[in-house]
């Protein structure tokens, strides 16, 4: 895998080719750097990541208010190499999944029935099964509304009360009733204005919802609450909400800021690479894909986005590394899948992009809009005259 290293030179401006990822580095840092290739899996002791100034500058500002679109990506129909890149659809990163897990684990470790309900609930969850994560997230949630000492403000300002009320509105949002999971969510929040899992909860509902004005309500509330310890994902999720909006500049200053408060954290890098890519802004996009592939190398978004990168500029090598791996690590993503059999025939090998492929279709739901795409890619295939080297667009995130 290839990494990229920033090194620093001195500050000599009038020698450097100003490019705008350049630009972005000598607006932020005063000085010129160098872009080059490490071909080491991780860099030399010597090599210091520089923190890249990515977001909204003067120029990049004014090339969006003017409606300058450079390279604009495709639309994804067959053929195209620049189709709409996968985004990030889950609800919460993994460092959410890890911090709730953790803490979910924590308040749930006494041995009582209701923790024991409420473990059962969220594993059966995250496994896909919410018929079970509402009657056990359900039956923990009346157990300990059943034994509350406290008023409900109170028990919802944390401990097990507040990890079993989040679990169960989590899966209630999965089910016709989730008017009670956004009302349950909506108490933990006033209860605890400060703890990001229920804003982002309620966050990615109405997103997915397509209500993105409430997602940006939700969104700058849990900003006027959030600390350091809370990091960037607020401003993550204030950003998502404008690039919902087709608000790329709004979105881009906000994730600026972020950045400057935050300079290594990987989502913001990962989401501004996508806001880049919606602008039209395909080079530099590109660059921030492959800084967030390196920072999450098993982040199943920054790896597609990545490969799709390498694969429009022909590095089909390079795009199927990184595919192969992300599909051991992330066995059930069509969109992998997808992607994979476009390398797989780009590289001339029409049977692995045959198999693959046939395993888009036998995953992949009924309704999604890539499939005839797929079922004529296959019949190309089967043609004796198929040309090796022809390509499919990708569609959207599954």
């Amino acid at each position: 895998m290839t990494l990229f290293s920033l090194r620093c030179q001195p500050p000599r401006v009038s020698s450097c080719p100003l490019s705008l990822g350049v630009f972005l580095f000598l607006w932020s840092l005063g000085g010129c750097v160098t872009l080059t290739e490490s071909k080491e899996s991780q860099p030399a002791a010597s090599d210091q990541f520089v923190t890249v100034r990515y977001a909204a500058t003067d120029d990049v500002a004014s090339r969006l208010v003017a409606g300058e679109s450079l390279n604009r990506p495709t639309t994804g129909a067959p053929g195209d190499s620049g189709a709409a890149l996968v985004t990030p659809v889950d609800a919460y990163s993994s460092d959410q999944k890890a911090a709730f897990r953790e803490e979910l684990l924590a308040s749930t470790a006494d041995g009582r029935r209701e923790s024991q309900l409420v473990r059962l609930g969220w594993e059966a969850f995250e496994r896909g099964d919410v018929a079970t994560a509402v009657a056990r997230t359900r039956e923990a949630w009346i157990l300990l509304q059943n034994l509350r000492s406290q008023t409900l403000d109170e028990d919802l300002s944390g401990g097990p009360v507040r990890s079993v009320a989040l679990a169960y509105a989590r899966a209630l949002l999965a089910t016709t009733e989730r008017r009670e999971g956004i009302v349950v969510l909506e108490k933990i929040v006033a209860a605890s204005p400060a703890w990001m899992p229920a804003y982002t909860a309620l966050f990615e509902h109405y997103l997915e919802r397509g209500a993105a004005g409430l997602s940006e309500k939700v969104a700058r509330r849990a900003l006027a609450y959030a600390d350091d310890a809370s990091g960037a994902w607020p401003s993550v999720l204030l950003a998502r909400s404008l690039r919902a909006q087709r608000r790329p500049q709004d979105a881009l200053a906000v994730l600026k800021v972020a950045e400057i408060r935050f300079p290594n954290d990987s989502n913001v890098t990962l989401w501004t690479g996508v806001v880049l890519y919606d602008a039209g802004f395909l080079t530099e996009s590109c660059e921030r894909f492959s800084l967030a592939h390196a920072r999450l190398s098993g982040n199943e978004h920054a790896a597609y986005n990545h490969a799709l990168c390498l694969s429009r500029e022909k590095r089909w090598g390079s795009a199927g590394d990184v595919v192969k791996l992300a599909l051991t690590l992330h066995p059930q993503s069509v969109s992998l899948r997808l992607l994979s059999g476009n390398v797989s025939r780009s590289l001339g090998n029409k049977a692995e992009a045959y198999r693959v492929w046939r395993e888009f279709l036998d995953m992949s739901s009924p309704g999604d809009p890539r499939r005839p795409h797929v079922e004529n890619a296959l019949a190309e295939l089967a043609r004796p005259d198929a040309h090796a080297d022809a390509d499919l667009g990708t569609g959207t995130s599954p």
